[in-house]
């Protein structure tokens, strides 16, 4: 009987940065960033990842470039790395070598072989993504206290979309929710007064990394 082959996944880049948002915010750590998203938000900050183009990289590749770096908490990025088969044994074998693993996906498609150990970030869209659909719903029931959920605002219509959404799906009661600005299209203090009149225990996210670094690729 033939063993069966190992998945291969295609990248776009494996760097180190400072995580820039959410409950990992501040930390340093190894960002595989894998390449193809069947939906294009319409603020995409990386563009370059949205084809399905790139290194097609096995598991133990990607692991050993992995460990050429210093840091003990990976990211899975994309794009969106839930569309690509082999994505949830990557993170397996992550969890197993004793990695924090974190798991940066739109909630557009099922959660349910992503490890119960990685911690997964949910950046639930907003109308003003202009893409079909924002998440599906039976991927809550995989979200936990260690997990998070994200909102980008563009707009005050976005702001109470993401209100309504969170009230209706009890979100805050399932983990932390972020709600951070569009980088084009909202100041951060605006957003900010918004969570302040709402009176719920909502977190602003700032991206770090681009307060540091701009847009600048692999950052």
């Amino acid at each position: 009987m033939k063993t069966p082959s190992e998945p291969k996944l295609i990248v776009s880049e494996i760097f180190s940065s400072i995580q820039g948002e959410g409950p990992f915010s501040g930390h340093p750590m190894v960002f595989v960033r894998l390449s193809g998203c069947r939906r294009h938000c319409r603020y995409c900050d990386t563009p370059y990842a949205l084809d399905f183009t790139g290194d097609e990289m096995s598991l133990d590749e990607i692991m050993e470039k992995v460990k050429t770096h210093p840091w003990r908490h990976v990211e899975i990025t994309g794009g969106e790395p839930m569309h690509q088969e082999g994505t949830a044994k990557l993170l397996q074998r992550l969890v197993d070598a004793d990695y924090t693993a974190l798991l940066e996906t739109s909630g557009l498609e099922s959660l349910s072989l992503v490890p119960e150990q990685v911690h997964v970030i949910m950046d639930i869209k907003t109308p003003g993504a202009a893409i079909h659909g924002s998440f599906l719903e039976e991927n809550l029931k995989h979200l936990g206290p260690e997990d998070a959920i994200k909102f980008v605002i563009c707009d005050r219509k976005d702001f109470d979309w993401a209100i309504h959404t969170i009230v209706e799906h009890d979100l805050l009661n399932r983990c932390p929710v972020y709600l951070s600005p569009s980088f084009h299209d909202l100041r951060a203090e605006i957003l900010a007064g918004w969570i302040l009149e709402q009176e719920l225990p909502l977190r602003l996210n700032l991206q770090i990394h681009k307060v540091l670094w701009g847009e600048a690729r692999a950052r």
